[in-house]
């Protein structure tokens, strides 16, 4: 390396394009800082209460029945059953 390839490396400083995920302005960030928020974002979300977790884990619904028009008829019955449709092209 010569001498002013040196002293151009020193004066690099790496930037990422990021947009705020507040106002979506585009701004310049450190990629290793992980900020999302604009500088003019920060101080107002910050001051945002911080949204508790809930405990436990996530649970997936089973066993309902699909709610259908046809009243309390199962799927194989409310596939069954022939519908009345508005004719036209699609």
């Amino acid at each position: 390396m010569t001498g002013e390839q040196l002293g151009k490396a020193k004066n690099e400083m790496r930037v990422e394009l990021k947009y705020c995920e507040r106002c979506g302005v585009l701004w310049l960030r450190d990629p290793s800082g992980g900020q999302v928020y604009c500088d003019y974002c920060r101080p107002r979300m910050d001051e945002l209460p911080v949204r508790k977790k809930r405990s436990g884990s996530i649970k997936l619904v089973c066993g309902r029945r699909p709610i259908t028009n046809y009243g309390k008829l199962g799927v194989r019955e409310a596939n069954a059953t022939t519908m009345r449709v508005a004719g036209g092209a699609a």
